[in-house]
């Protein structure tokens, strides 16, 4: 089955289908009883059609003697009813035996269609046969991925003849074929016992009824007619109709033969995920560890991020973390087979994120981390990075890279920029150097989009001789001649939430009304960092009047606390510094690099820290406890580097956020990959 493209036949249809409206159309011309209704014919989408377009016309035809007094009621839904899914509604007159629905169709989306004669008060004859199409794109045959299973559970036990298999597919694109098998034999030898080789589906029975308390196999796989992607992993269900089939017990895996798991949900790119997911995966074999490890972490490595793991202590493919993800962040999760102490192979780490997704209505700007505006990068490939502000995400982000800050095209962006929620990615060809580049960012649902994050600029310079300049900026921008504070609001009365270091400069978003705060993007975590004006160094060109007005949010409401009398010297961190083992490696990644941080107290108590990166990424709190005034070192690593990348000033730091709040300084490192 492949794509068809039906604008140009439809645009040859319409001549004969005004005729048809023209001369009455039907045979006899005259008005009818509802008992006097056929069904209608399905013209086009065609069953089995794959829409290029996503807002085609339907077309169908009628065969009654006489004209539907009411029109004609149309409706297209998403595969499974139209009582369940998605469903969109059109009446049109009695001569138009057509029409094009009001919200476009969302690709790679499977879709139903009927129409129906109607009366003049409304009711409908019979539905003309439900037909299914798919709307494209069309996956390049290079980019095939395997279809994803879902139903039934692998390993699961099944009491219907004809159980239906489901998967879908995971890139936002559909093969133009489908191959099913199905067999009681893992190697699948034959014959198939389904349909087999078709147009793109989502599901499919067997083509006779199965045996009972019989073990069988399945796997599927996308295909073009110039070449097939990968099979899906193999999956296993057991028959058992009246319940009294011998429970099938699968062996237990030698240690040397584990395989890694195959993740089943969340699924990677999920957005929204609920808070508490329950996890789930299944083994691609016919035997079964003893149990399962699971890892789950905050999006940025296992080592480094908020790591949740634990283990399932049977055969178990099914876990909870016990206690809420955080909202609005980016995870990822593996899973790995167990038998005693014998970790096998981890399943692929997939990555999601856990809602609630914005209204579309409330979608504010990202917050742009880096290169920052202005900045030289030496990297062919460097990563634009960003993060949301708020407590929701958009369903999808749209990243735009040029060397016209117009942003005319092309977007030197894969994929055209648009995709799934994410706080950085990478140009899909390597830049040009001596060059200057624009990029912004901005946050879209399908109904709409939000505001555009400011432009900002930077110049390649792979060998440090490019001579160009960067483009004078209009930006407002405010430099930072100290270590500032970044809190919630106007105030000195609102938290610290953040820090503008010495050095670092940022554009200005706003200002309170009386003008003596500024709103610069809090780099760690994203939001707002309020700092007072008379701190910072302004831009000559900035004029506060002109600057957008910011409303803080409400002060904190003061809680009482108890009067206590003075204590002398209390208990303080005096200094702290942090140094890496190795500021300038070049060779086979990735590295891992080892960073040393020396915190001094003036005398016994507990420390509370936390090491921070320049790529925003934060490690959850630790303390340090002290028996007497003195220094202790802790240390910290990082795993870094892909072949042939560069990262230049890299760095890591530690925050005190405990018994008093001190930032060191920053231990710079640069990497070179071969």
């Amino acid at each position: 089955m492949f794509a068809k493209k039906r604008t140009v036949i439809i645009l040859m249809l319409l001549p004969l289908l005004v005729l048809a409206a023209c001369d009455g159309g039907f045979g006899g011309g005259g008005e009818c009883n509802l008992a006097d209704f056929v069904a209608p014919s399905n013209t086009s989408p065609a069953a089995g059609d794959i829409i290029l377009e996503y807002e085609p016309m339907f077309v169908w035809a009628y065969s009654g003697d006489c004209e539907p007094p009411g029109g004609w009621q149309a409706e297209v839904t998403t595969y499974g009813g139209y009582d369940f899914g998605v469903t969109q509604t059109n009446t049109s007159s009695p001569a138009v035996v057509f029409t094009v629905f009001d919200m476009p169709l969302e690709p790679a989306t499977q879709y139903e269609w009927r129409a129906a004669a109607r009366t003049e008060a409304g009711e409908l004859g019979p539905y003309s046969m439900s037909t299914s199409f798919w709307t494209g794109p069309i996956c390049e045959t290079a980019a095939l991925n395997a279809p994803m299973q879902f139903t039934p559970d692998d390993g699961g036990i099944v009491d219907n003849e004809f159980p239906p298999m489901g998967w879908n597919y995971p890139d936002g694109c559909i093969p133009e074929l489908t191959l099913l098998q199905l067999d009681t034999d893992p190697a699948f030898p034959g014959p198939n016992l389904v349909g087999g080789l078709g147009g793109p589906r989502i599901g499919q029975i067997p083509l006779a009824a199965l045996d009972d308390c019989t073990q069988y196999h399945w796997r599927v796989r996308s295909e073009n007619p110039d070449g097939v992607g990968p099979w899906s992993p193999v999956r296993s269900f057991y028959t058992d109709f009246l319940g009294g089939c011998p429970t099938p017990v699968l062996a237990t895996c030698d240690t040397a033969d584990l395989i890694a798991p195959a993740n089943d949900f969340p699924t990677a790119g999920d957005v929204g995920v609920e808070l508490e997911p329950l996890f789930d995966w299944h083994y691609p074999d016919d035997c079964t560890p003893e149990g399962y490890r699971i890892d789950v972490t905050t999006f940025g490595g296992y080592d480094f991020g908020e790591t949740y793991s634990g283990g399932t202590g049977n055969p178990s493919t099914e876990w909870f973390v016990g206690e809420p993800l955080e909202p609005a962040t980016q995870y990822e999760w593996r899973a790995a087979g167990i038998n005693g102490t014998t970790l096998g192979p981890y399943s692929t780490s997939t990555s999601f994120w856990t809602g609630p997704i914005c209204e579309t209505a409330s979608l504010m700007a990202p917050v742009q981390n880096g290169p920052a505006n202005g900045s030289r990068v030496d990297n062919p490939f460097p990563p634009l990075s960003w993060s949301y502000p708020g407590e929701c995400i958009p369903e999808l982000t749209l990243l735009e890279l040029d060397v016209d800050p117009a942003f005319p095209g092309p977007n030197l962006i894969a994929a055209g920029g648009l995709g799934a929620p994410r706080i950085g990615q990478i140009p899909a060809d390597a830049l040009l150097d001596c060059t200057e580049y624009h990029w912004r960012v901005r946050s879209e649902n399908p109904d709409g989009a939000g505001p555009y994050s400011p432009t900002w600029s930077f110049i390649t310079d792979f060998t440090g001789a490019c001579s160009v300049g960067p483009a004078p900026s209009s930006a407002p921008m405010a430099s930072a001649p100290q270590n500032l504070n970044c809190r919630e609001g106007d105030s000195t009365a609102y938290e610290v939430t953040g820090f503008f270091l010495q050095g670092e400069s940022a554009e200005i978003v706003g200002r309170n009304q009386q003008g003596d705060w500024i709103v610069i993007p809090k780099k760690t975590n994203g939001g707002n960092c309020w700092v007072s004006t008379g701190l910072v160094n302004l831009d000559p060109l900035v004029n506060l009047n002109e600057l957008s007005v910011i409303i803080p949010p409400p002060l904190p409401e003061p809680t009482p606390t108890p009067t206590q009398l003075p204590v002398a010297n209390p208990f303080a961190v005096t200094s702290v510094s942090v140094s890496v083992d190795d500021d300038n490696f070049a060779g086979s990644c990735p590295h891992r690099f080892t960073f040393a941080a020396t915190i001094e107290v003036n005398g016994p108590g507990t420390v509370e820290y936390k090491w921070l990166r320049n790529d925003g990424a934060t490690a959850p709190p630790q303390t340090l406890v002290f028996t007497s005034a003195g220094s202790q070192q802790v240390t910290s690593t990082w795993d870094l580097g892909a072949s042939g990348q560069r990262y230049d000033d890299f760095w890591k730091q530690i925050e005190i956020i405990a018994p008093n709040s001190v930032l060191s300084n920053q231990a710079y490192f640069s990497l070179a990959c071969k």
